[in-house]
C-alpha cells in the first residue's frame, strides 16, 4: 500500500513540473538563449516596457526617460508598430532599444511552428524600414515559451528575454504598489517589466516611472539597455 502511495505522489509530481503558468518566468542557462537577467557583478538596472506604441503613454513615458537621461528597452507588438510607425521612429531616434513582442501578442506555448514563427517575422518586417536593424532580443507574451519558442527565436537570431522585477502595473495597482515592489526585488542586473499600452490605469505607471529613476539613481544604478547589459555586441 504504502509503495503504491509512494509511486502515485512521485507521478503527480512529475505531472506538475511538466506545466508552465502564464506570467510565470523561467530561468534557464545563458545556452538556451533564455534571459531573466543580467550580469550581477555590476549595479546596472534595465528599464523594459511591453505592449506598445500606443499613441498616449509611449509618448509620455519617452518624455520622462529623456528628462532623465535614461535609456531602456521597448519590446513591441507587429500591430501596434503598424498603428503607430511614427511613435517607433521616436523610440529609435531618442536612442533606446526595440526588441520583438510578436505581431498580435499570443500565448506562444499554444502556438505550433509555424504560428510563432509567423508571429516573429511579421513584427521584424515591419520594424526593420523604420529602425534600420532586425531585434536581437524578443519576450514571450506573458513570459510564457517552450523550447520551440527558443529555437524559433534562435533560428531568428534573437534571445529571449524575460524580467526580474514584474510591477504589474498592467493590473492597476497603485504608484506606491510599484515603488514597494522595485525596492523589494530590484538586485543589480535587474531586469524591470512595465507597460506603455493604456490597460486599467497606466497613469500610474508614468506617475511611478520618475520616482524608480530618482530612487534607483540614488543607490548608485546606472541604467542600461537590455542588449548592453547582456553585452551584446550593436
Amino acid at each position: 500500500m504504502k509503495k503504491g502511495i509512494f509511486f502515485f505522489g512521485l507521478f503527480a509530481l512529475l505531472l506538475a513540473s511538466s506545466f508552465i503558468l502564464p506570467n510565470q518566468s523561467v530561468t534557464a542557462s545563458k545556452s538556451s538563449e533564455v534571459y531573466t537577467s543580467g550580469p550581477k557583478t555590476k549595479k546596472v538596472a534595465a528599464l523594459t516596457f511591453d505592449d506598445g506604441p500606443d499613441g498616449k503613454t509611449t509618448d509620455q513615458i519617452l518624455n520622462i526617460l529623456k528628462k532623465y537621461h535614461v535609456k531602456a528597452t521597448f519590446f513591441v507588438v507587429g500591430k501596434q508598430v503598424k498603428a503607430y510607425p511614427s511613435v517607433i521612429k521616436r523610440i529609435h531616434k531618442d536612442g533606446h532599444y526595440i526588441g520583438n513582442h510578436t505581431y498580435s501578442h499570443p500565448s506562444l506555448t499554444k502556438s505550433n511552428q509555424t504560428k510563432i514563427r509567423s508571429e516573429l517575422t511579421r513584427t521584424n518586417q515591419l520594424l526593420r524600414p523604420l529602425i534600420g536593424y532586425q531585434p536581437a532580443v524578443m519576450r514571450p507574451p506573458y513570459g510564457s515559451y517552450t523550447n520551440l519558442v527558443i529555437s524559433e527565436a534562435k533560428r531568428a537570431h534573437m534571445k529571449v528575454v524575460i524580467w526580474s522585477v514584474d510591477t504589474r502595473d498592467w493590473s492597476g495597482v497603485s504608484t506606491g504598489t510599484i515603488l514597494n515592489t522595485v525596492k523589494k526585488e530590484t538586485r543589480p542586473g535587474a531586469i524591470i517589466l512595465q507597460h506603455t499600452i493604456p490597460h486599467k490605469n497606466m497613469s500610474n505607471t508614468t506617475a511611478a516611472l520618475p520616482k524608480i529613476i530618482e530612487r534607483l539613481k540614488m543607490q548608485g544604478y546606472t541604467f542600461v539597455t537590455v542588449p548592453e547589459m547582456l553585452g551584446m555586441k550593436k
